[in-house]
């Protein structure tokens, strides 16, 4: 299920890509980059269960700095749902600068979620 997970979160992360680097994002495509988004961190919540009772307490004991990325991660994460379903409420509010801002950073962030999260599953 955690590879499953990652590989959707790499297509929402490039779903938001496609939002972002519209001048006007398009709402066709931008409201289910959102849902993706939406649905790749209630994956990850659903999977966080297995990790902390199989996995964090032998990461935090032999790889402090990577526990602590994959904390940072999960934050990260979370910054970004709220970032894309802001941007879909701005834009069906018909505010396209402010939703494609939002979607830039989302877009930055979600990546940023994927290379931790890839630093951290390589781990052991």
């Amino acid at each position: 299920m955690r590879s499953a997970h990652g590989f959707v979160g790499v297509l929402a992360a490039a779903a938001l890509t496609h939002p972002a680097l519209q001048r006007a994002p398009n709402p066709r495509n931008a409201l289910p980059a959102s849902l993706l988004t939406v649905a790749t961190f209630g994956g990850g919540w659903w999977v966080y269960g297995s990790y902390r009772s199989g996995v964090k307490h032998t990461l935090l004991a032999e790889a402090y700095p990577l526990a602590m990325a994959f904390e940072v991660k999960e934050h990260l994460a979370f910054v970004t749902v709220i970032l894309a379903v802001g941007a879909a409420g701005l834009l069906r509010a018909g505010a396209k600068d402010l939703a494609r801002r939002c979607y830039q950073t989302a877009a930055l962030l979600a990546w940023a979620v994927i290379a931790v999260g890839w630093l951290v599953s390589g781990w052991g």
